[in-house]
């Protein structure tokens, strides 16, 4: 298992990069998120908001999930066919 299950919901300057993945699931979780299917190019392929326990979401073409803060997208204007680009924090 991969994700932030058993682990904090992240904060607003942050987020969780699964790669390879097209699909991620809510079981067990005890908050909601905001999730981003992504691909090669970090294109927004699909976008998820407010994803809540207990539910799942997928794209068959994705390469990989973002998982963020639930109100991300919204707050940071995210759109399907945008073009992310982030930096790695250890």
């Amino acid at each position: 298992m991969r994700g932030l299950l058993f682990r904090p919901c992240p904060d607003e300057r942050g987020g969780l990069l699964i790669q390879p993945c097209n699909s991620v699931h809510m079981f067990g979780m005890r908050y909601a998120l905001d999730v981003l299917f992504l691909d090669r190019e970090g294109r927004v392929l699909r976008a998820v908001t407010g994803l809540r326990p207990w539910r799942a979401a997928w794209a068959p073409r994705a390469h990989a999930a973002l998982e963020l803060a639930p109100g991300s997208i919204e707050r940071l204007g995210i759109e399907g066919g945008m073009r992310l680009t982030w930096r790695e924090v250890a």
